[in-house]
C-alpha cells in the first residue's frame, strides 16, 4: 500500500471490498488513536452494513457519536443497526436525542419512517386480514388415476436430440407420429406445448393445451399449464376457470395460489386476490415458492399504491429468510419501492450465501450508484463480477455499467476503454453508441463525438438519441442553422419527443430570427405537450399542511449540482439558505457527473436525493413523501432538467430560476424568478407563462474569484483596442459576426480574439463569415477552450469584449469584469438577450456598454477607442467595486427570496392562485445600493 497511514489505508481498503483487510486497518488505526472519529465510524460501517455484523458495529458507532455528535450520518447509520438489531424501542429513543442535537428534520423523519418499517404493524395486520377472507377449500376431488403409456425410448430419445438441436420442423414430425400412436400421454402433450411455445406459436401452444385437457382432464400438471398460458396470452378469465379446475384437482398446491392471485389481478380484482396470494405465502413450504408468491403480492400491491404495506412485508421476511432467492426478492421489490437501504441490506444478505451471485452483484451496484459518495465502491462491485468471466450478454451489460460509474466520476480514459472494449465485441451495440456520444459530449471532445456519431448513425439510422447528440453536436460547434435542422429532422420522426422539444426550444433562444412572440408561443406549445404527456398521470391534491407560517420543506431539482456555469450563481445563494431556520432544503439531483464542487453542495442540503435514473412518477412520489412546499427547477431547458416532474404537479408550489434565462412553458409552473431589473415592456410577458417573482437581486455570481490581478489596459501598449469574445460560439451566429464586422471596420486599427473554440482549432463556417466579410484574417485570433485559470489570464490581452445577441453573456460577462473588462453589449427583447445589461447595470455601466441598437453599439465602440485612458480607469476601478457588492450580496438574495416565498405560500394557503410578485429593497428594511461612480462622460451617456 502507498498511503502513508492506517486510516488511509483502512479507507482505501473498505472502498475496495477488501473487507477483512479494511477491518484489521481499521483496527491498527484505533490502537495508535482510540478516540478518532472517523476511523470509529469506518469500522462500525464496515462491520454493520458490508460484514452484516450490526451487533459488533453498534459499540463502535456509538463511540463515533460521542467524539463528535454534530455528524449526522453517524446517528443515523447507528440508529439502523439498532432496528437491524430489533432494539427498536432504543431506536425511537436515540431520535429524539437526534433531534435535540439539531439534526435536520427530514433525516428524523426518514429514521422514523425506517422504524414503523421495522415493526411492521400495518403488514402484520394485512396479513391477518386476507389470510381469514379464503374460503374453505373443498377436499380434492378424486378421479380416476391416468397411467403414462410406456412409451419406446429410441423414438423418445430422437425427438430429445431435435428438441435439444433446435429443428422443430423433424421434431414436430416425429411427435405428430408418436402422438397419433399415444394419444392420452400427458408427457407427449407437454412436450408439443412446449414445442410450439420454442417455436414462438403462441396460439397454437394454446390449441395444443386445450386438447391435452379435453383428453386428460384429470391431469393436474395439464391443467396448470394451460392457466399459465392463458394467463400469459392475457386471457384471464380462461385462465381462472382452468387454474381452478386444476386447484380442485389438488388444493394443496402452493404454486397454483399465486397464479389464481394474478389471475384475478389481472381482470381487476385485485381485493379478491389478496387472500390468494397471503395464503400462497403461508403455505409455502419451500423458499422458492415463498420467493414466487412474495414476488407476485408485491406487485399487486405496488400497483395498488399500497406501498407501505409491500415495503413492511417485505421488511418482515427478509429477516425470516434463508435463501438467496428470497433475499433477491426483497431487494429487488425494497428499491422499487424507495427502500435503498434495505435493499442494499438484501442483497448483502443474499452475498453472505453465495459471495460468488452475479445477479445479487449487479442488483447491489444498481443501489450503490444512486449514491454519488460510493460509486467507486459500485465500481469494485462490477469488476467484481467481470472477475467471474460472466456470459457475454451479462459481460456487456456490466460493461455499460461499469462505464457509465467510470463517466460519472469523470475517469474519461477509463471509461473510453471501456466503451472500445464493448465495441470492440459488439460493433452495432446501441447502448453503447450512445453511452459513447454522451461521455463525448461531457468531456466536450468534438471530434471525437463527430467520430462516435458517424459509427453510430452508420449502425443506426435516424435513431432518437443519436439525432439528439447530433444535434447537440452541431449547437456545440456554433451552428445554430445546422442544430435547428437536426432538431426539425428529429420531431418530423418522433413528434412527441419532448426532450427534442425541449432542446429546441433552447436552441430558438441562440437564433437572431427568434421574437418574444415566437419564442412564447414555441414555451406554450411545448407545455401542452407536456401536459397531455404527464399532466393526467400525476396524484391530484397535495397532503401539505396549509400553515402560512410553518418551516418551509423546499425542493431543488438540479442536474447542475457540479462545477457548471449554474453552480456558479446558485452555490453562494445556498450558503445562506442553508442556515436558514425557517427552511429546510433537500436536493433532488440529476447530475450526469460529480465533482468536487458535488460535495461542497451536498453539505449544504438537510437531504439528497439522486434521482437520475427514476421516472417522472418515482421522483414524484419522491417529492411528495418528502412533504416538499415548494419545489424549484434550476435547469430549465438545458440538459439534464426534469420537466417531467413539474409537469405532473409534484409540490404545490412550484418555480424555474436561474439554471436558464427563459420560460419553462408548464402550466404548472407558477413562478419564475427574476431580477427586478430591465423587466419592463409587453416582450416579456410575450416569452413567460410563469407568474413573475421579482427581486431587487435574483442571484450572486461567484466563480470570477480568482487571484490573478487586473493587467494595465493593453491598448495603451498596443495603441489599439483589442476586442474579445469568450462566450459560447453557438451564441455566435451570422448576424453576430456581421455586427463584429461593423464594428472592426470602425475602430479600423482593432483586433478581435474569439475564445472557446475546440481544441482542433476555429470552426470553418466562422472562419467563412468572417471572410465574407471583408475582415482581414491576421485581425482576428482564435483560442481554444482551456482550463479556468489560463481563461482568466487571457482577458489580460483584451480591452472589451463583445456580446453575442439574442443570447448574451452571463458567466463571461461576470467573469471579464472580474478581471477589469467590461463588455458592449446590444440589448435584446428576449429575456436571454438582457443578462450582460443587467450585469453592466449592477456596476453602473449599463448607459455606458449597453446599447439599444447596433448604431448606438458602433458609437460606442469608437467613444471607448477615443477614450483608452478613462477605459483605464474603469479597468482598475471595477474590482474594488464588486469586491465592495460582495459582501453581503448572497444573504440579501437569500432574505429577499425567503420573503417573496413566504408571500407565494400564504396565497397558496389562503387558496388563492399565484400571480405577478415583488419583492423591494424597503420591504427588506434596505436602501437601494449606491452605485460606485465609475461611470462614462456625459457625452456618451447623450450618445
Amino acid at each position: 500500500m502507498t498511503d502513508t497511514t492506517p486510516l488511509q489505508q483502512a479507507l482505501k481498503l473498505h472502498e475496495q471490498w477488501e473487507y477483512e483487510a479494511a477491518r484489521q486497518a481499521y483496527a491498527q488505526a484505533l490502537e495508535q488513536d482510540p478516540d478518532n472519529a472517523q476511523a470509529l465510524y469506518g469500522m462500525g460501517l464496515l462491520l454493520g452494513q458490508h460484514m452484516l455484523r450490526s451487533a459488533d458495529a453498534l459499540p463502535y458507532l456509538e463511540a463515533a457519536i460521542g467524539a463528535n455528535p454534530r455528524a449526522f450520518i453517524y446517528w443515523r447509520t447507528y440508529i439502523n443497526m439498532l432496528i437491524r438489531e430489533g432494539l427498536l424501542d432504543m431506536a425511537d429513543m436515540l431520535i429524539g436525542m437526534a433531534r435535540k442535537q439539531n439534526m435536520p428534520e427530514i433525516s428524523l423523519e426518514q429514521l422514523k419512517k425506517d422504524l414503523v418499517l421495522a415493526r411492521g404493524e400495518e403488514a402484520a395486520a394485512f396479513l391477518e386480514a386476507q389470510a381469514a377472507l379464503l374460503p374453505e377449500l373443498a377436499p380434492a376431488k378424486k378421479v380416476l388415476p391416468h397411467a403414462e403409456p410406456d412409451l419406446p425410448p429410441g423414438p423418445v430419445q430422437a425427438l430429445a436430440q431435435l428438441l435439444q438441436l433446435r429443428k422443430f420442423g423433424a421434431a414436430s414430425e416425429k411427435l405428430a407420429v408418436l402422438q397419433r400412436q399415444y394419444p392420452r400421454s400427458a408427457l407427449l402433450w407437454q412436450a408439443r406445448i412446449n414445442l410450439e411455445q420454442e417455436r414462438g406459436h403462441r396460439e397454437a401452444a394454446l390449441a395444443a393445451a386445450a386438447s391435452a385437457v379435453r383428453q386428460l382432464p384429470g391431469d393436474l400438471g395439464l391443467q396448470m399449464l394451460q392457466g399459465e398460458l392463458l394467463l400469459e396470452g392475457e386471457q384471464p378469465v380462461q385462465a381462472e376457470r382452468s387454474l381452478r379446475a386444476a386447484l380442485a384437482l389438488q388444493p394443496d398446491v402452493v404454486k397454483l395460489y399465486w397464479l389464481l392471485g394474478d389471475a384475478l389481478a389481472a381482470q381487476g380484482r385485485v381485493q379478491e386476490a389478496y387472500p390468494w396470494y397471503v395464503h400462497a405465502l403461508l403455505r409455502a413450504a419451500d423458499e422458492g415458492d415463498k420467493a414466487q408468491a412474495l414476488m407476485a403480492l408485491s406487485k399487486a400491491l405496488h400497483g395498488e399504491e399500497k406501498y407501505q404495506i409491500a415495503a413492511q412485508l417485505l421488511a418482515l421476511l427478509m429477516l425470516q429468510a434463508s435463501s438467496t432467492r428470497m433475499y433477491m426478492a426483497c431487494g429487488y421489490w425494497l428499491h422499487a419501492l424507495g427502500w435503498q437501504l434495505q435493499a442494499e441490506m438484501a442483497y448483502r444478505m443474499a452475498l453472505q450465501n453465495e459471495p460468488a451471485s452475479q445477479d445479487a452483484l449487479t442488483s447491489l451496484a444498481v443501489v450503490l450508484r444512486q449514491d454519488r459518495t460510493r460509486l467507486s465502491e459500485c465500481a469494485a462491485c462490477l469488476r467484481r463480477v467481470l472477475a467471474q468471466q460472466p456470459e457475454p450478454q451479462m459481460r456487456a451489460l456490466v460493461l455499460h455499467d461499469l462505464a457509465h460509474v467510470l463517466l460519472q466520476q469523470k475517469q474519461w480514459e477509463e471509461c473510453d476503454e471501456v466503451l472500445d472494449q464493448l465495441l470492440e465485441e459488439d460493433g452495432s451495440a446501441l447502448r453503447t453508441h450512445r453511452l459513447r456520444c454522451v461521455a463525448q459530449l461531457e468531456k466536450e471532445d468534438l471530434d471525437k463525438l463527430a467520430q462516435a456519431l458517424e459509427q453510430g448513425l452508420a449502425h443506426h439510422p435516424g435513431e432518437h438519441d443519436l439525432v439528439y447528440a447530433e444535434a447537440l453536436y452541431w449547437g456545440k460547434r456554433g451552428d445554430v442553422r445546422k442544430a435547428m435542422e437536426h432538431y426539425d429532422e428529429l420531431l418530423a420522426r418522433y413528434p412527441d419527443s419532448t426532450g427534442g422539444h425541449s432542446a429546441r426550444l433552447h436552441i430558438m433562444m441562440h437564433s437572431p430570427h427568434t421574437n418574444p412572440a415566437q419564442l412564447g408561443a414555441a414555451c406554450r406549445s411545448y407545455g401542452e405537450l407536456m401536459q397531455r404527456q404527464h399532466g393526467g398521470n400525476g396524484i391530484a391534491g397535495h397532503a401539505n399542511t396549509p400553515l402560512p407560517h410553518k418551516v418551509l420543506r423546499i425542493g431543488f431539482v438540479s442536474a447542475d449540482l457540479r462545477s457548471h456555469a449554474a453552480a456558479k450563481f446558485f452555490l453562494p445563494v445556498m450558503r445562506e439558505l442553508s442556515k436558514r431556520q425557517d427552511m429546510e432544503c433537500i436536493a433532488y439531483c440529476n447530475n450526469p457527473t460529480y465533482d468536487e464542487v458535488s460535495d461542497h453542495f451536498m453539505k449544504l442540503f438537510a437531504q439528497w436525493r439522486n434521482v437520475r435514473d427514476m421516472s417522472a412518477q418515482s421522483v414524484e412520489r419522491l417529492v411528495r413523501d418528502d412533504g416538499i412546499d415548494i419545489l424549484f427547477d434550476l435547469s430549465g431547458h438545458t440538459s439534464g432538467h426534469r420537466l417531467d416532474v413539474f409537469a405532473r404537479r409534484a409540490a404545490p408550489l412550484q418555480l424555474t430560476w436561474i439554471g436558464n434565462p427563459g420560460s419553462t412553458g408548464l402550466q404548472t409552473m407558477d413562478y419564475m424568478v427574476l431580477s427586478d431589473l430591465l423587466l419592463d415592456g409587453q416582450a416579456v410577458r410575450q416569452q413567460l407563462t410563469e407568474n413573475m417573482l421579482r427581486l431587487p437581486l435574483a442571484y450572486v455570481f461567484e466563480g470570477g474569484i480568482h487571484s490573478e490581478p487586473v493587467a494595465p489596459l493593453p491598448a495603451l501598449r498596443n495603441g489599439y483596442l483589442t476586442f474579445g469574445s469568450f462566450n459560447r460560439l453557438v451564441k455566435v451566429n451570422r448576424e453576430v459576426v456581421a455586427i463584429w464586422a461593423q464594428v472592426l471596420r470602425s475602430v479600423p486599427d482593432a483586433r478581435m480574439v474569439i475564445g472557446a473554440c475546440d481544441p482542433s482549432g476555429p470552426p470553418p463556417h466562422l472562419q467563412e463569415w468572417l471572410k465574407e466579410e471583408g475582415i482581414d484574417e491576421q485581425r482576428v485570433r482564435f483560442i481554444s477552450r482551456t482550463n479556468f485559470g489560463a481563461y482568466m489570464k487571457a482577458h489580460a490581452d483584451i480591452d472589451i469584449c463583445l456580446d453575442t445577441f439574442p443570447f448574451s453573456g452571463g458567466v463571461v460577462t461576470n467573469h471579464a469584469l472580474w478581471m477589469g473588462v467590461p463588455t458592449l453589449t446590444l440589448t435584446g427583447e428576449l429575456l436571454c438577450g438582457r443578462q450582460s445589461a443587467e450585469v453592466l447595470a449592477r456596476v453602473g455601466l449599463a448607459a455606458d456598454f449597453a446599447a439599444r441598437n447596433p448604431q448606438e453599439l458602433l458609437y460606442l465602440a469608437r467613444h471607448w477607442s477615443d477614450n483608452l485612458e478613462q477605459l483605464s480607469s474603469i479597468r482598475q476601478a471595477l474590482r474594488p467595486v464588486l469586491q465592495a457588492q460582495e459582501s453581503g450580496q448572497a444573504g440579501m438574495v437569500s432574505q429577499a427570496l425567503a420573503l417573496g416565498l413566504r408571500q407565494a405560500w400564504t396565497r397558496w394557503c389562503e387558496g388563492k392562485p399565484a400571480v405577478d410578485l415583488c419583492v423591494s429593497y424597503q420591504d427588506l428594511g434596505l436602501e437601494p445600493p449606491r452605485m460606485l461612480s465609475i461611470a462614462a462622460t456625459p457625452e456618451v451617456m447623450a450618445g
